[in-house]
């Protein structure tokens, strides 16, 4: 049973939506599993009237951010700060598939080709990069979710709290851009896509037949 950590947080976003609107919210959410609570690193898909349309939860944490991994737990005083979830990262808006991943999910391409896979027309990245110390960190990270636009040939919307947002067309063109750590509005009309590219069928095959080449090479 899932609790927002902040119901406020909903309800206000809400009410500053037009009717046909919505709205994907960014940020904690507790879950109860069984009889414990947990967790998880959310965004929320919020209609107008205030509903929870769907949510998605992050798949794969970042390290030492949101969690200690195993080896390190000895040597760490450290807690998890969130919990993993399993499943897709795939979310249904009035019939259109949008494939979501928070911060550096969308550095990880086959979790992003796996939700193209499973039909996402859309890529969507939800971020924070307050963490890294100057703009070249922030853009490079920004760099990392364009690629997964080509790889897949899906556009990409991106919005940070203090990084690069920015609207990314199937070619991993930007067409709107906002200021780092400027707070702004970007409006750009992008296409739904749905056929699957060669990347999406096949994967790091050619990038592995490399390595294997360069390999037999040196040998």
């Amino acid at each position: 049973m899932p609790i927002d950590a902040n119901p406020g947080v909903v309800g206000r976003a809400a009410d500053a939506l037009a009717p046909t609107t919505r709205v994907l919210l960014g940020g904690p959410r507790v879950e109860s599993a069984g009889s414990r609570t947990v967790v998880r690193n959310a965004a929320t898909l919020v209609a107008s009237d205030g509903a929870v349309r769907a949510v998605y939860a992050k798949r794969r944490l970042t390290h030492f951010g949101e969690y200690v991994p195993v080896f390190a737990q000895p040597f760490s005083t450290a807690r998890d700060v969130y919990a993993p979830a399993g499943g897709s990262g795939v979310l249904v808006l009035d019939g259109h598939r949008l494939g979501v991943t928070i911060c550096a999910e969308a550095i990880d391409a086959a979790l992003v080709r796996a939700d193209v896979r499973g039909g996402a027309e859309l890529l969507v990245n939800l971020a924070h990069d307050g963490w890294f110390a100057d703009a070249a960190a922030r853009r490079q990270h920004f760099h990392a979710a364009q690629l997964r636009a080509v790889e897949n040939r899906r556009a990409l919307v991106r919005a940070t709290s203090d990084g690069v947002s920015a609207i990314v067309d199937p070619r991993g063109v930007p067409l709107a851009e906002a200021p780092v750590g400027v707070p702004a509005t970007l409006a750009a009309t992008v296409p739904l896509l749905d056929a699957p590219t060669l990347y999406t069928r096949v994967g790091d095959v050619f990038g592995w037949a490399c390595v294997i080449l360069a390999i037999a090479m040196l040998v």
